[in-house]
């Protein structure tokens, strides 16, 4: 028997020769050039956050993002143009928007609908704890969480960042072993989905396309893990201050309102960000304030000058 194999148009961009002010309006014209199931593939210079916003927010429910970091300054993030799946605001039409199960099969996708529990989650109320056994695989279906982790001396270090249609735990549920850190939403209330290890695991078994897209989250984990340890163990706090800062800055010239999310986050929270304390924070933002890097409004981050703040870096 011969197997059909469905080829997926790709179209690539890289981005890096296009001034950053003019990035999002290329993509966008090029993704609105797409058929259903045809690919956009887009090489950027640094985390595209600012750009998932927007899509999350003019392109609701028509597309799949997977984004893979290759190195420090190189970033490739896939946008798949969809057509919905099953009933709107459904498991299984979350399931068909979530990067890592987003070439798994019909049948998987059915399955952890099925065995999926869905959970609301108060501002900084506690998903999992650090050192704990939590036997499943989560999904942040809306809001954003943060994986934090406390050292010896009672300082926290923010880990990884989760947003909407992405996945936490990937590395507790193959190795069975405890969670890096304690999960919470940051900045409001969230939503999660959690489907249990087992059923992932059984279905790695049966659908390699979700064994190889789990193998690669894991990998893109601990690439990140490491990147950020030699960034904290290199770099003065003022560059951390604004490594942590940058992914919330808008694409636009000059001063520029920064990201929602940011407008939320208080100067412990950067502290956390940043692998140092408030006090320590706060120099740092007087120092990028005094450049002209960002704007302060009640000791709020509320503008930000992208190519000033890259300078710091």
């Amino acid at each position: 028997m011969v197997m059909e194999v469905t080829i997926v148009p790709v179209h690539q961009i890289d981005v890096r020769s296009i001034p950053t002010w003019l990035r999002h309006r290329e993509v966008f014209a090029a993704f609105d050039a797409l058929r259903p199931d045809e690919e956009l593939c887009i090489i950027t210079d640094h985390e595209p956050r600012p750009l998932r916003y927007e899509f999350d927010t003019q392109r609701e429910g028509r597309f799949v993002w997977v984004q893979r970091q290759h190195s420090d300054d190189e970033w490739q993030v896939t946008i798949r143009r969809i057509k919905a799946k099953g009933r709107p605001g459904s498991l299984e039409d979350f399931f068909a928007r979530c990067a890592a199960l987003d070439r798994s099969s019909e049948q998987t996708r059915k399955v952890f609908a099925a065995t999926a529990m869905e959970r609301a989650v108060a501002r900084r109320e506690t998903v999992t704890e650090q050192g704990s056994e939590w036997p499943y695989l989560g999904f942040v279906r809306e809001g954003t969480l943060g994986m934090i982790a406390g050292s010896a001396n009672g300082r926290e270090h923010l880990l990884f960042e989760y947003l909407p249609f992405e996945t936490f735990g990937e590395v507790a549920t193959i190795d069975g072993g405890t969670v890096l850190g304690h999960v919470a939403p940051p900045f409001g209330e969230a939503q999660i989905v959690a489907v249990p290890r087992s059923v992932v695991l059984d279905r790695m078994d049966s659908d390699s396309a979700l064994a190889r897209s789990m193998a690669k989250l894991c990998a893109q984990r601990a690439r990140a893990l490491a990147e950020r340890l030699e960034f904290l163990a290199g770099h003065s706090i003022v560059e951390r201050v604004a490594r942590a800062l940058l992914p919330y800055a808008s694409p636009e010239q000059g001063l520029s309102p920064v990201l929602a999310s940011a407008r939320r986050m208080s100067q412990s929270q950067l502290a956390v960000a940043a692998g140092t304390v408030r006090e320590v924070a706060a120099r740092a933002l007087f120092e990028l304030e005094n450049a002209g890097a960002i704007e302060l409004e009640a000791g709020r981050i509320t503008r930000i000058d992208r190519a000033k703040l890259v300078a710091f870096l």
